[in-house]
């Protein structure tokens, strides 16, 4: 898998990593790029979990590599950087507990394995480790790398989630998947009023996407 990690992306990953080891704080890749290499493909659009202070490493990293803006979420621990023609967005690894009184979680620094835990498909919860003495170790609790060979798309059963699904079928990302405006409009309405944020974010990608 490794071998399909193009020279750009490789060397941007061991100025990653040494920053990481420098600040005593462990970073991986996470989510779609693992997922696409899997499939063959190294992409330019790159997630990456922070054990520690993603915002501390952010910070550090656009002055270390001269990259361009800083997009920062400090509530979520979550920033986003620009360099060349890669995309990086980086988050501290976290637990996100929902309360009904409330849209906005409950957030908490966490392990790898719990942030993995918090993701959509199974898919997407495979973690990349990009420390030199261990490059490239797959971390694969939910055994994403099984569902992809078999196509499957094994989710969590919450309502984020269940609208994880219509959008990702939608974007059409394996496969062609004809679905009507009305059916999916009655699929998600059941959670239109919902106070969960993340929740009503998704919702608001599948209508956009129903109608471009």
């Amino acid at each position: 898998m490794i071998e399909k990690i193009k020279k750009d992306s490789r060397n941007l990953f061991v100025k990653i990593s040494d920053l990481g080891i420098e600040l005593n704080m462990s970073v991986y890749v996470v989510g779609g790029y693992v997922r696409d290499l899997f499939l063959g493909n190294d992409g330019f659009d790159i997630d990456f979990v922070v054990i520690g202070d993603a915002l501390k490493f952010c910070k550090a990293l656009k002055k270390r590599i001269k990259a361009g803006s800083l997009v920062t979420f400090p509530r979520f621990g979550t920033c986003m950087l620009q360099y060349k023609n890669h995309k990086l967005e980086f988050v501290t690894a976290r637990t996100e507990i929902y309360q009904k009184e409330s849209r906005k979680p409950v957030i908490t620094k966490a392990d790898l394995l719990s942030d993995l835990s918090r993701r959509d498909f199974t898919i997407n919860t495979m973690a990349m480790d990009i420390h030199p003495d261990r490059f490239g170790q797959i971390t694969d609790p939910y055994n994403g790398r099984k569902d992809l060979k078999l196509y499957f798309l094994g989710y969590y059963h919450t309502p984020v989630h269940i609208l994880a699904v219509i959008f990702f079928l939608l974007s059409l990302i394996f496969y062609m998947y004809k679905i009507k405006k009305t059916n999916a409009l009655l699929t998600t309405s059941f959670i239109i009023t919902s106070k969960d944020e993340k929740t009503q974010k998704t919702l608001d990608k599948c209508i956009i996407k129903l109608y471009t």
